[in-house]
Formats: C-alpha cells, structure tokens, sequence
C-alpha cells in the first residue's frame, strides 16, 4: 500500500501522525552485510493491517550520516508477524 513521504518519516522517526496509525515494533540501525552501511525497519499498524518501513544510512557518529531517500508515495510491504523456531547446538 502506498503511504505518503510526510507519514513515512514521522512514523519512520517514532511519530504518529494520528490516531489511525501504531508504531508495533521499532528496530535498532544494525550493520548490513559485510558493508559500513545500516539498515533499519519499523512496523505499524493501519486500518488493522501491519506495515513495514525501512532505510538505510551511510556515515559514521563521528561525521554525518546520509539516509537513503524515500519517493514522494511510499510503498510498504503488508506484513504478518509468524512464529519463528530455530536450533542451536549448545556444551552439554
């Protein structure tokens, strides 16, 4: 579904725009691949449908991050949240 920019980037920095929309889930910017580059996503809630936001950045604290760009209509990928199982060997 396509979303405006405007409600992207307040959803995206953790503010809702209004009473229609729920931030559920806010990741943390975690590296992606072997790359310098971050990555983050954000899933909401609207119209009792879940949503996921995401960006990357470049950059360091030190010096200045530069975020991905985000069109003027947003296409978000409609989300469900499943149960994962995974396994790992462990010392006995």
């Amino acid at each position: 579904m396509k979303f405006t920019k405007d409600i992207i980037k307040d959803l995206f920095w953790g503010e809702v725009p209004s009473n229609e929309y729920e931030i559920v889930s806010e990741g943390e910017w975690t590296h992606s691949g072997g790359s310098d580059d971050e990555y983050k996503s954000v899933i909401f809630k609207f119209q009792n449908k879940f949503y996921e936001i995401s960006n990357t950045r470049s950059g360091s604290p030190w010096t200045d991050w530069y975020y991905g760009k985000w069109d003027n209509e947003v296409d978000c990928d409609e989300v469900e949240l499943v149960e994962k199982i995974t396994y790992e060997w462990v010392s006995i």
